[in-house]
Formats: C-alpha cells, structure tokens, sequence
C-alpha cells in the first residue's frame, strides 16, 4: 500500500514539472515577454533626440529585432517642441506608422494645449506617470529617460 502512494505522489510531482501550464512557467513567461520591451521617455526641449537618437534608436531595434515593442513617452518640454515643430510631427508620424508606440503626458498636452496637434498625429493622451513607474520599478522591463 505505501509503494502504491509513494508512487502516485512521485507521478504527481513529474506531472507537475512537466506541466507547461504552471504558475512558475507563467511567471517565467510573463517575465521573458516583457524583458522584451523598451519605453524611452523623451522628456527635454531639444529638438535634436528625435533625430540623433529616438529616429535611429528605433530603426536599428526594428532590423536588429532587439525588441518585441518600443515604446515612446513623451512629457513635459517635450510635448511643447513636438507640438510646434511639424517636421518633428511628420518624422514621429513615420515612426508610429512602422510600429513605434507613442504616448504623451495628458498633464503636459494640457499645459501647452498641444492635445489636438499630438493626437492627429497619432499619438495617444494619457497619465502616463503609471508607465514610468511601472517600468522603474519591474526588474524585468527597461527604461530609459532622456
């Protein structure tokens, strides 16, 4: 009788190893995907990151498949200078339309009234404060701040 139970907990501890559905293999794959991703937030007035870094940034992670998503956002001056400069809004325009995603501070657009400008160009109006923090505070995602 014990070799009986014995064995049935030997099979329910492989079975429960080699069970892709558990929740250490879900963790595990939350973990993976979203080590997959980078969120840049361009936060200053130059006009320059776009073109000197988010631009060619962008296009060496999409031919190098670096990342599964590359996300944008955008706060404070930098809402300003997007929101007046339509060079930058075409060239961020192009970006969006090959898979950047991009979202701005609702704070920000609120302060410079830049929410139509933005918007039309495709980017998204949020509180994006959650995404900041979420990201400074998962071990397993990236952020960088520029």
């Amino acid at each position: 009788m014990r070799w009986i139970l014995s064995a049935a907990f030997i099979l329910l501890g492989i079975s429960g190893y080699a069970q892709d559905g558990s929740p250490d293999a879900a963790l595990l794959s939350e973990k993976s995907a979203s080590n997959e991703n980078v969120t840049i937030v361009w936060s200053t007035s130059n006009p320059d990151v776009l073109d000197n870094f988010i631009d060619p940034y962008f296009d060496y992670s999409a031919e190098e498949q670096c990342w599964n998503n590359v996300n944008l956002v955008v706060m404070g001056p930098a809402v300003n200078v997007l929101s007046e400069n339509q060079n930058l809004q075409t060239e961020l325009s192009g970006l969006i339309s090959n898979g950047l995603n991009v979202k701005a501070c609702k704070y920000s657009t609120e302060k410079y009234n830049a929410k139509s400008k933005l918007t039309q160009v495709g980017i998204e109006v949020e509180n994006v404060y959650d995404i900041v923090t979420q990201n400074l505070k998962d071990e397993y995602r990236h952020l960088v701040a520029i």
